[in-house]
């Protein structure tokens, strides 16, 4: 599934955050009709927020089974392995996080994608520079804290720095692949380390992918890599 896919649909945003209502706003232009979820969403004040500000209803994600979907956009913080997430895999309902869905509209040659358990910020933040220092054209953009959707169309290079959560569900690479290091980090999330390993490194399973940057002697990203 692609972000240009979801239009005219019912579209339930799950976590009204920074990425939640990033993807509410551009599901909103694309003509769908969507509704915000919280596990918590009486005292989920940033929930609260975006539904007032976008006129939107704000439902308890206990509810996502009763709602007409066609699509559900998980916040990152919103595990792909939740039972809630199996339930709706099961009435045909698909789900997915905002990056991932506005990678696979992408031309992958326009992205460089940065991952890692540690180091990845401050690796993708020299990178965004170095292409800068060319005179090319660059944004640098999500999970430093910039939503994907707000990158203009006619910006030449995209930095992205990816986490473990937005990498799971990613169904494109980038053409150019950076990993800083592969270590122990998010477990609850993912359920294993293994599969952390995995869902990491998803982001460079694809076949847009011509190049990566890696630690060659680290024998946890060889493993994770093969």
């Amino acid at each position: 599934m692609r972000l240009s896919d979801i239009t005219h649909m019912t579209v339930a945003v799950w976590g009204g955050g920074r990425d939640g209502r990033a993807a509410a706003e551009r599901c909103i232009a694309q003509g769908c009709d969507v509704v915000l979820v919280s596990d918590t969403p009486d005292i989920d004040t940033a929930s609260q927020n975006t539904a007032r500000d976008l006129g939107i209803s704000l439902m308890p994600a206990s509810q996502l089974l009763s709602l007409d979907l066609g699509f559900v956009i998980r916040s990152p913080g919103i595990s792909r392995y939740r039972p809630e997430v199996e339930q709706l895999t099961q009435h045909g309902i698909g789900s997915s996080n905002l990056l991932a869905l506005w990678l696979a509209d992408q031309p992958a040659d326009r992205i460089i994608g940065v991952t890692g358990t540690k180091g990845k910020s401050t690796t993708a933040t020299m990178i965004e520079q170095l292409v800068s220092s060319t005179g090319r054209s660059v944004a640098l953009a999500g999970n430093i804290g910039v939503p994907v959707t707000q990158i203009a169309d006619d910006i030449e290079t995209v930095v992205l720095e990816v986490s473990s959560y937005q990498a799971s569900d990613c169904t494109t690479s980038p053409a150019i692949g950076v990993l800083t290091a592969l270590g122990e980090d998010h477990i609850t999330w993912h359920g294993s380390l293994q599969r952390y390993h995995h869902d990491k490194t998803h982001l460079f399973a694809h076949s847009q992918l011509t190049k990566m940057v890696f630690h060659a002697d680290d024998d946890t990203v060889m493993e994770s890599l093969r």
